[in-house]
């Protein structure tokens, strides 16, 4: 698509091309990311970072922190307590296989957190510290900082206890997926806000 005059601030505005939908100038080019119109105009304030943010932790980010997590504590506690053990090769491909999903959750979380703060930060990479970092950040956003705070110490507290069960029987693998849902649905609230703000700001046009 054209590039239009830097000077215009970023935000959703008509699509350039015709089409019926809201597309998002991010401040020198026109993004990908667009959205319907419908009877709440997109809010020009939202970051194109923290769209995508958004949306990368949603749909692999979460899936991949806990299923890395889970899939290293498993094969470690197969190896101390299965007789036989499993194989040097299935041992070898789960354990590689678990960090590099570990390796890409604490990417897409550490990426989500700078959008919604808009720093880094040491903590943003060190799971499960990190779900608390971001639970956080999700509460100052919503203006609800109180009750998530708590919710900030419970939750990696919750996920390392059942990491440590996961130790035990791989049943309790159901309970950090569990934990997991619940950091997937606070995210999809986040989505629902992005795309639907309660205030109709006034309307914008492209030179």
């Amino acid at each position: 698509m054209s590039v239009s005059s830097p000077a215009i601030p970023a935000g959703w505005y008509p699509d350039p091309s015709g089409e019926r939908q809201w597309r998002i100038w991010n401040g020198t080019a026109w993004a990908d990311v667009t959205r319907p119109y419908g009877p709440n105009v997109p809010n020009p304030a939202v970051s194109l970072e923290l769209v995508r943010a958004t949306r990368r932790a949603v749909q692999y980010g979460v899936l991949a922190l806990y299923t890395g997590l889970a899939l290293l504590v498993s094969v470690l506690a197969q190896s101390r307590h299965a007789h036989p053990g499993p194989s040097p090769r299935f041992s070898d491909a789960a354990t590689g296989a678990g960090c590099g999903l570990l390796v890409i959750g604490v990417a897409s979380y550490a990426l989500l957190a700078r959008a919604l703060r808009g720093r880094s930060s040491w903590l943003d990479f060190v799971a499960p510290v990190n779900t608390g970092v971001l639970t956080v950040l999700l509460g100052r956003r919503f203006q609800v900082v109180a009750p998530w705070r708590r919710f900030a110490l419970i939750e990696p507290v919750l996920t390392a206890y059942f990491l440590v069960l996961l130790w035990q029987s791989e049943w309790a693998v159901i309970t950090v997926a569990a934990v997991a849902a619940v950091q997937v649905m606070r995210l999809y609230v986040l989505m629902d806000d992005l795309a639907e703000p309660p205030h109709q700001p006034t309307e914008k046009k492209m030179p």
